[in-house]
């Protein structure tokens, strides 16, 4: 969330998606699923909103092309994060639950998945909604 626009010419992982970084996250990296901003999640391709229900927090996981990066292998980066607190924690667990079956899913292909969770049962209750579920490449 700093003003430093930091290094780029790497692969990079932010955390949080209503941030300046997040931001630049999805103008400039590549074959980027979705973006955030203070009120909806956009897809990407279309330009349609994830409709989102009340007693939710939602969340986004991206992986995708960062095109600064000028050596070899091509560079990644990863976006965690969610509207506030829940749907930020909400994005991480599953993350951090479901990262080997996940690159076991997607492989090497650019990847976007949508989660929530409810209000009343936190981010431990984190579901994945599959209808969003997109990717790219092979």
């Amino acid at each position: 969330m700093s003003e430093d626009a930091g290094e780029w010419n790497c692969h990079i992982i932010v955390l949080g998606a209503q941030a300046n970084r997040s931001y630049d996250f999805y103008k400039h990296l590549k074959n980027v699923a979705f973006r955030m901003d203070g009120e909806q999640i956009y897809e990407n391709s279309s330009g349609n909103v994830v409709k989102r229900e009340d007693g939710f927090g939602y969340g986004i996981i991206l992986k995708a092309i960062n095109p600064f990066k000028t050596t070899s292998p091509q560079g990644i980066g990863i976006l965690i994060g969610g509207f506030g607190v829940l749907g930020t924690a909400a994005a991480a667990h599953y993350f951090r639950e479901h990262y080997k079956a996940l690159g076991k899913e997607f492989g090497a292909k650019w990847f976007g998945i949508v989660v929530r969770a409810p209000v009343t049962a936190g981010e431990q209750a984190v579901e994945r909604l599959s209808v969003w579920d997109r990717a790219f490449g092979s």
